[in-house]
């Protein structure tokens, strides 16, 4: 048996129950779990053979445009034990992992909730209260540009003074040291 709190859309009795990709039985039974109502329980009917391991997972598959779906066991290591039911007792559970649909779900709740922090902050990068700033600044220096572009001479000759006199006064003190 399998417990999933998934909704089994598309699976019905009689669906295949796949052993990787092949063949390995099919769904005897649906239904609402007793002890938990947010829980389906599906019990399968496996074919005699097919190794069926403590570590094997059941998957909910839909099968293309179709919207059928089947149950795909997938693990199964050989180091793991073999799973079978007590005698007398329930069959045997087969925990259960998450659906494509299920991962895609949650990837795009996420996809959702980044792309709406972005945005927020977009939105706040953005404000009029920024970009005002911002073009505040940029006048400011087109301002400073312009005003160094016009006394380019001015300050290149100034430069070149202050090279001179530093010039001057290290020979100046190297001759006084002596």
């Amino acid at each position: 048996q399998v417990l999933t709190t998934e909704a089994v859309s598309g699976l019905n009795r009689t669906a295949a129950g796949t052993y990787r990709g092949g063949v390995g039985g099919r769904v005897a039974s649906i239904g609402i779990d007793r002890d938990d109502p947010e829980r389906v329980r599906l019990l399968l009917d496996i074919e005699a053979g097919t190794p069926v391991r403590t570590d094997t997972t059941a998957v909910l598959v839909t099968q293309g445009i179709t919207g059928l779906a089947r149950v795909e066991l997938t693990g199964g290591s050989r180091a793991a034990p073999a799973l079978v039911s007590a005698p007398g007792g329930p069959p045997p559970l087969i925990p259960s992992g998450r659906s494509l649909v299920a991962r895609l779900d949650s990837a795009l709740d996420m996809l959702g909730v980044t792309v709406e922090r972005l945005s927020t902050r977009f939105d706040r990068l953005l404000s009029d209260e920024n970009l005002g700033a911002v073009a505040g600044t940029l006048d400011a220096l087109r301002l400073v540009t312009g005003e160094i572009a016009e006394h380019r001479a001015e300050i290149g000759a100034g430069l070149a003074n202050a090279a001179t006199t530093l010039e001057n006064t290290s020979r100046l003190s190297g001759e006084l040291a002596l």
